[in-house]
This record gives C-alpha cells, sequence and structure tokens, in this order.
C-alpha cells in the first residue's frame, strides 16, 4: 500500500506537470477544474462508499453497500454535471464535452472506491496498493499521450475519466449477503458525507474561489498547482487510511478507549508540530520549487506557499485522526468538527487583506488547523 501510494503520488505530478508543460496555463485551467470537481466527488461523496465498505468488512463478513452506492454515486454525478454545466464558460471555454466527462468521472470513481474497500476490507492490501498506483500510471501515460496527440486538454481528461476502472481487473465481487443495505449504513455514509464535504470544501476548492475573486485563469492554475505539489503527504496518506481505519474500527469493537484516546491525543500534537516546519520551509523554498516543476508562470508568493504548506501538513494529520470518529461510528461528531473547520475558514477568508490567492491560502491554513483540534477534542468527549 505504502508503494502503490507513492507510486499514485510521484504520477499524479507528472501528470499534472507535463499537463501543464503541454497546454500553457491558460489552456491547462480546463485540466485543473476537471480535476478538483473530480477530487472534490472522490472525497465528498465516494470515500464515505470506501470507507463504510472497509468498517464493515473489517468487523464483520455479509452485508453489501451496493444500494446506497448506486444512490450516492447517482445523485453525486448529476451534481458534478450541473456544476459544470452551470460555469462552462468560465471553467471550461464553453467546451461542452466537459459537462459530459464530469459526470462520467463519478461513474467510474465510484467503481473504484467501492472496489478498493472491498479490497481493503479483505485484508488484501498489496492488491489495494497495486490499484492506486496502476490507475495513477495509466493515467499518466495515456493523458500525456492523448494530450501531445489531440493538442487538446480534452485527451488529458478521457484518462482521468477512464482510468479509475483499472479496479475491475482485481475486484472480486463476493456473493450478494441477504442484508445488503447494512443496518445504520445510510446514517453512517450521511454523516461522513457532511463531514468530507465541509472538509474538502476547505481542502480543495481553494482554485475554484480565486476565480470567484476575480482571479485570472493563470492565477486559478498557478494555485491549483501549488496545492497539487505540497498536497503531497496527504496525497500519500489518504490512500493509507485503508490501512488504518481497521484495527481502529478493531479496537472500537473491542472497546479500547484508553489506546483510542492516545491517538486522540498524539495525532493533533504531530499535526500542529509539523505544521510549523512546513510554513517556514515553504516560505523559503516553495516559491522556486514550485517554478522549477511547472515553470516561472506557475511561481506562487512566498505566503501562498507558506500557509499552502502548513495547511496541507494539519490536513494530513486531521485525515488520520478522522478515522478514530469514524471507526467508533460517530461520523455525526466528525460532521459538526469539519463545519466547525469550514466556518473559521470562511471568517478568515473575509477578514484576511490581501490578493485572492494569499487569501483563499489563509482560509485553508485556519479552516484545517481548527477541524484537527475539534476532531482530536470530540474523539475525546465521545471515548
Amino acid at each position: 500500500m505504502v508503494g502503490g501510494s507513492v507510486v499514485a503520488a510521484i504520477a499524479a505530478y507528472l501528470f499534472l506537470q507535463g499537463g501543464a508543460r503541454l497546454l500553457g496555463a491558460d489552456r491547462f485551467a480546463a485540466i485543473s477544474a476537471l480535476w478538483t470537481i473530480q477530487f472534490l466527488i472522490m472525497a465528498v461523496a465516494l470515500m464515505p462508499l470506501e470507507q463504510l465498505t472497509i468498517r464493515l468488512r473489517s468487523v464483520r463478513s455479509g452485508a453489501g453497500v451496493y444500494r446506497v452506492t448506486a444512490v450516492v454515486s447517482s445523485l453525486a454525478a448529476l451534481a458534478a454535471g450541473g456544476y459544470a454545466a452551470a460555469n462552462i464558460d468560465d471553467l471550461f471555454a464553453g467546451e461542452g464535452v466537459y459537462v459530459m466527462l464530469s459526470a462520467l468521472s463519478v461513474v467510474t470513481m465510484a467503481v473504484f472506491a467501492v472496489g478498493r474497500g472491498e479490497l481493503a476490507g479483505r485484508v488484501r492490501y498489496r492488491d489495494y496498493g497495486l490499484v492506486t498506483g496502476g490507475q495513477a500510471v495509466l493515467r499518466l501515460v495515456a493523458g500525456l499521450a492523448l494530450i501531445a496527440v489531440l493538442d487538446s486538454a480534452v485527451g488529458g481528461g478521457w484518462a482521468m475519466v477512464l482510468s479509475p476502472l483499472l479496479v475491475l481487473g482485481w475486484w472480486r465481487r463476493e456473493p450478494r449477503s441477504s442484508d445488503p443495505r447494512p443496518p445504520g449504513a445510510g446514517s453512517f455514509v450521511g454523516g461522513v458525507l457532511a463531514a468530507n464535504a465541509a472538509a474538502q470544501v476547505v481542502l480543495v476548492s481553494g482554485p475554484l474561489v480565486v476565480e470567484r475573486l476575480g482571479g485570472t485563469a493563470a492565477a486559478v492554475s498557478v494555485l491549483f498547482v501549488t496545492l497539487t505539489l505540497f498536497r503531497a503527504p496527504l496525497a500519500v496518506a489518504n490512500n493509507l487510511l485503508a490501512r488504518l481505519l481497521p484495527p481502529f474500527a478493531r479496537l472500537a469493537a473491542a472497546g479500547d478507549a484508553a489506546r483510542l484516546r492516545l491517538w486522540s491525543v498524539r495525532l493533533p500534537i504531530v499535526g500542529i508540530g509539523g505544521a510549523v516546519v512546513a510554513v517556514f520551509g515553504a516560505a523559503w523554498v516553495g516559491p522556486a520549487l514550485t517554478s522549477a516543476l511547472f515553470g516561472s508562470s506557475f511561481r506562487p508568493s512566498a505566503a501562498t506557499a507558506a500557509l499552502v504548506a502548513g495547511g496541507s501538513v494539519l490536513a494530513t494529520a486531521a485525515s488520520f485522526a478522522n478515522q478514530i470518529l469514524i471507526a467508533l461510528g460517530a461520523t455525526w461528531r466528525l460532521a459538526t468538527a469539519w463545519l466547525l473547520g469550514l466556518v473559521v475558514a470562511a471568517l478568515t477568508l473575509a477578514v484576511v487583506d490581501a490578493d485572492a490567492s494569499v487569501r483563499v491560502a489563509a482560509g485553508f491554513f485556519a479552516g484545517e488547523a481548527a477541524a484537527l483540534l475539534a476532531v482530536g477534542g470530540l474523539s475525546l468527549t465521545r471515548l
């Protein structure tokens, strides 16, 4: 799983870096918008399905989540397609094909999410890693080839949509259970969905917010690649959550509150310490590193790089801390913590007096810090 996660993170950066260089800042904006929509849908609507599948397979066999998956993915596909259609001129230069790509990406990512959940929940961690890394490598190779041949961002979009179907080569669906919708599945998914919606608005909506604040297409692309670069720890961590949730779920099922309390304290402390280091390090080398990797037209300010890097470390710690409340089934407490983080991010965005990119980066940092502390505190009170 670690190897597959690292390969996936590297392949993602190479895809984005190559696409940025092939298309330039203006034409690359379509890829950044589609990537953001796909990432948001995966994190908000589809990760809860993966986590529900893992939790169920970790503590008992039987019940599946396919009916819940059908309902959630259908609604998410409509939302993604609708958003793309409503903003087609601003985000996609009026090209209608991106509306279809946005909706199709939800369907294929739903298959990917539940397929990986089945693998992790049944302790097939090696296969999980192979699927995770393989999908990213396929997207890299096919995406850059299609962009180069077609001289259009649409080629990269098709690679983003079709590559998740690679999971079908590893996923062996178990026989249908007599209880296709497990008790409490709706409430569990609802809580995680609400939490992830707030969390991902804080985490990845930055480029869309910059556009709404009047930023240029180039400014949107610059913030997008900066977020993508400094979210490297989180990109790897997200693929390792499937390894962390099963032992937490077993501790919760066994009633081992002492060990869960210990992790509820450790994770926020480590996250805050790491964020301080990241802020100073990124302020020093962040702009030059981003420019070297993506080109001089993608160079962020030192303040933007520092705040994005620090916020990314906080987000990584929070993603681990989230698993404690998920293991306990306390998903509405998780939603409360992330709604608080979203409120803090919005307030910060409103009061900071700077250009659009710095305002968004400051809101991101503040929101992640508030959510991490809230997740730790609510875990302790629940335990």
